[in-house]
């Protein structure tokens, strides 16, 4: 398989891009995370926790904000749902750390590592890359369609003009 096709098959299935996509953001924050630059199992499990408000923050605006509000030009009603979806999930980050690493992890000692503001600067940075990919793709479909319907109109017009003429 060369290059271009497997770029090609990554760009056709969207499964295959988001597993990329967070097995990178694993990779990197699970680096950043690391306390003496060696992973240990103590790093993965931390980026593995951290991810829930993330994964619940980007997916709930990937598939519910923008869809529903976004793409509808509700654009007051868009940021309210996003502040709330901010809060809830850097509650969430907060929640884990503080109580939830404690019952799923009860041989490890984790602590929020972060404060309100740091997390809120992760989870926002997230959501500004997902969105624009997601937006730049929908861009993308777009132009394609105009191209198509372009072209359309112009094989009618060749259509309507070779009757005309014969």
């Amino acid at each position: 398989m060369t290059f271009a096709t497997s770029i090609s098959r990554i760009s056709q299935n969207r499964l295959l891009q988001h597993g990329l996509f967070w097995a990178l953001s694993f990779y990197v924050l699970a680096r950043l995370f690391a306390y003496d630059g060696h992973l240990t199992a103590v790093d993965w499990i931390y980026t593995f926790l951290f991810h829930f408000s993330l994964w619940l923050a980007v997916y709930l605006n990937l598939l519910w904000l923008i869809p529903g509000y976004l793409e509808h030009r509700k654009y007051a009603r868009y940021l309210v749902w996003l502040a709330t979806v901010l809060l809830v999930s850097v509650g969430l980050n907060l929640l884990t750390f503080n109580y939830l690493s404690d019952i799923l992890f009860p041989d490890y000692y984790f602590i929020a590592y972060y404060d309100f503001w740091d997390i809120l600067e992760f989870i926002v940075a997230y959501l500004m890359i997902t969105s624009l990919v997601k937006l730049s793709k929908s861009w993308f479909k777009v132009q394609e369609t105009q191209r198509k319907f372009t072209r359309l109109e112009r094989e009618k017009l060749d259509a309507e003009l070779g009757a005309l003429k014969s």
